[in-house]
């Protein structure tokens, strides 16, 4: 058996696939997650995680605070379990304000046992103080090979000095295997929400976005950009509908009245299933800023999706003109047009949408992450038994 441990702050509940198929379908791994925070329950959102599995190890997260920004996490029962159990190979984010992941690695490597650093990659910017460059490339050098969400989190580590050789792409993605091979029978589902159900029977075209409501997400912009189809003919026969919150819900809410759009929905956090239902009626879905997973999920149900050009991982599946729309980023007129393009356009609706589901089910899918944490595992175990 190869002991495996993953080192994670907390557990998202979106996580849990993966790790379960590991588990399930790795027999010759002894799997083990350590994690802060408390397991998530079931809630108004819909269910989310009410018992851990087996080989979820809970902790408890130590904060300290470094001025009013910055703060450090020790996770003193990981160090303590991990340096005892004596995994073959840790899997960690890439964390640096994770202080017990970095003693470990530090203590891991004199042992001579093996890490994987899995993450995002860190984009170097031409204006990045070169102590933090400093900080980030030792930082790295600490792993021995590493997994990364996309190709474009592969270049960013390349300029930091990591060897391409080491570096294994597991697409990032959430669960998406119903909505690429069960539409149908999800698409006959009963709505959990009677808001849901309304916008679904109203037979309106169905602008949706879905995610936490911040800044950086330019949700602002989508609703100035939905406001600009009012003098176009989609204004009366489509809706905006916004799914999620967060800190900046009351204030978007408050330029919606402004706007005078009556066609703005404000949905707060909705279902899986009600989610999986939109994204399969929605004619488009748009992510104005910061991409997330949701456009994994809306490119898996074939909906034609349109997201800012921003660089990194996030967005790197959805190609200009091939299976969506990009459009420079807090560019109102531009994704008004982009908008406007896709919802006069049924045949165009049906092509990107179609590219999309096929660009998924080929590169994001969780399975496909199984295979590629797997490959990595085995590699950096193969190297230190040889």
């Amino acid at each position: 058996m190869i002991k495996v441990a993953y080192i994670h702050q907390r557990l998202a509940h979106y996580r849990l696939p993966l790790f379960n198929r590991i588990y399930e379908q790795c027999k010759n791994f002894d799997l083990r997650v350590y994690c802060g925070g408390q397991k998530e329950r079931e809630d108004t959102s819909g269910i989310l995680v009410e018992h851990d599995p087996s080989f979820v190890r809970r902790v408890r997260n130590h904060e300290v605070r470094l001025g009013s920004k910055n703060k450090i996490i020790i996770q003193w029962r990981t160090i303590v379990e991990v340096l005892r159990w004596k995994p073959d190979v840790m899997i960690f984010e890439a964390n640096m304000h994770i202080w017990s992941s970095l003693l470990l690695l530090l203590i891991r490597r004199m042992q001579g046992r093996k890490n994987i650093m899995w993450l995002k990659g860190w984009p170097r910017h031409q204006n990045e103080h070169e102590i933090n460059a400093l900080g980030k490339r030792f930082f790295l050098m600490l792993a021995d090979k590493y997994i990364v969400y996309g190709h474009k989190s592969e270049d960013s580590l390349k300029r930091y000095g990591v060897d391409s050789r080491k570096v294994i792409v597991s697409q990032n993605t959430v669960y998406v295997q119903r909505l690429l091979t069960d539409s149908a029978q999800i698409e006959v589902q009963k709505a959990d929400s009677e808001n849901v159900k309304e916008i679904i029977e109203s037979g309106k075209k169905i602008v949706f976005y879905i995610g936490r409501h911040v800044e950086k997400k330019s949700i602002g912009d989508l609703l100035h950009a939905f406001s600009r189809l009012s003098s176009t003919d989609n204004a009366s026969s489509t809706v905006l509908v916004i799914a999620g919150r967060g800190p900046t819900t009351k204030s978007l809410i408050a330029l919606s009245h402004r706007l005078n759009s009556e066609s703005i929905r404000f949905l707060g956090r909705i279902s899986d299933n009600d989610a999986e239902l939109l994204f399969l009626h929605a004619s488009i879905f748009v992510s104005p800023g910061a991409t997330g997973l949701a456009i994994n999920q809306a490119m898996a149900a074939g909906c034609a999706s349109i997201c800012a050009d921003e660089i990194g991982p996030d967005s790197e599946l959805l190609i200009h003109n091939v299976n969506g729309l990009r459009y420079e980023k807090g560019n109102i007129d531009a994704l008004a047009s982009a908008m406007a393009r896709v919802l006069s356009d049924a045949h165009l609706r049906e092509e990107l949408g179609s590219a999309a589901r096929r660009t998924i089910a080929k590169k994001a899918t969780v399975e496909n992450m199984v295979n590629q944490h797997k490959k990595a595992i085995l590699s950096v175990y193969t190297d230190s038994s040889s």
